[in-house]
């Protein structure tokens, strides 16, 4: 028969016994409990875990961590299990955590040390550990649009956001908004549903913005277009990117779809390509409104993997557009490519 040793503790401890020299005195001798600390390192945290701790008598037990660093804060100290988020530092910190656990008679401790990363950018936004290569086309002014407050059509207005955050990008000085667009193309075309591709295209025109339009090949045509210091738009299926329900975290859509057929516009700036998956950087213009803690929009710095454009766009309209930045010498000649249908956005 197998017995555990707290079990054969238990045993002992209760016929352990100290005589003075007139053997009439007896004493229960207490055994201490043993603390046994592990940790685990996630994407944005440092688990910790006393769970393999015991009390030789099997009397209940209390837990308390400490950390040595000033950096660090630990989440439910008291609980057997607990953490503390990455700090927000520019390199790697060794520290030490203790934990002490306690039967209410004695206490004993155990010290652990740990490397702790730092927080970076791409840990916090739910990415990955390690960054091999990225790229941004960002320009130094706010240029970021949320069709959510884009007046009486703001639920299909994708369409005009995205193509004025586009014409915002290529030229600083341009003050009309999305709702103004859509009151254009109402007043033009009687244009009150999903804006199409063509729409798009006509209003990069109509405002004096160097575009083209390329046919969805290979993911890396757009990689390509964007280390050339372009950006994107793209007209895809959003039932096709993946949902992701962490609401700090800045990759993926934040509500889920039960169909295909969700037609909608999005800019893409950049991309990161971090533990081997290639996400792109976007500014999506409907994240339903909706903030992080530091007050800034969901839509802002979304990152949606290569595969999930690939698969979104082959199943809606295989195409994107390209704007060009200014340059000193005029435009540049925009040579489009055949395009095989239209595709509408909300």
């Amino acid at each position: 028969m197998y017995i555990k040793t707290h079990q054969v503790w238990a045993v002992l401890a209760a016929f352990a016994i100290a005589c003075s020299d007139d053997g009439d005195e007896v004493k229960i001798i207490d055994q201490p409990p043993v603390p046994e600390a592990r940790f685990t390192e996630q994407l944005d945290r440092i688990a910790l875990n006393a769970g393999d701790s015991y009390d030789p008598e099997g009397k209940v037990i209390t837990y308390q961590w400490k950390t040595s660093s000033a950096n660090i804060t630990i989440n439910n100290a008291r609980e057997a299990k607990a953490f503390f988020k990455l700090p927000s530092a520019t390199k790697e910190e060794a520290i030490a955590i203790s934990l002490t656990v306690s039967d209410g008679k004695s206490e004993q401790t155990k010290d652990i040390n740990i490397t702790v990363p730092p927080m970076t950018k791409a840990r916090a936004y739910g990415l990955g550990r390690v960054v091999s290569q990225e790229h941004s086309n960002n320009v130094p002014y706010e240029w970021y649009m949320e069709q959510n407050f884009t007046g009486q059509y703001s639920s299909i207005n994708c369409g005009p956001t995205s193509s004025t955050m586009g014409i915002k990008w290529y030229n600083r000085s341009f003050g009309r908004t999305p709702e103004q667009a859509r009151a254009d193309y109402i007043e033009k075309f009687n244009q009150t549903g999903w804006w199409s591709t063509d729409d798009i295209f006509r209003y990069l025109e109509e405002n004096g913005v160097t575009h083209n339009s390329f046919q969805m090949s290979a993911p890396d045509r757009m990689k390509a277009t964007l280390d050339e210091g372009n950006i994107i738009i793209l007209c895809l299926d959003m039932y096709y990117v993946t949902y992701n329900p962490e609401e700090e975290q800045h990759f993926g859509k934040i509500y889920q779809h039960t169909s295909p057929g969700v037609g909608h516009f999005i800019v893409i700036k950049g991309y990161k390509e971090v533990d081997g998956t290639m996400y792109y950087e976007a500014y999506d213009p409907d994240l339903g409104g909706q903030r992080y803690r530091d007050n800034t929009f969901k839509g802002k710095d979304r990152y949606y993997t290569s595969a999930d454009l690939d698969a979104a766009t082959q199943n809606w309209w295989d195409y994107f557009f390209v704007v060009y930045p200014p340059t000193e010498n005029g435009k540049r000649t925009k040579v489009t490519e055949g395009r095989s249908d239209i595709r509408y956005g909300k």
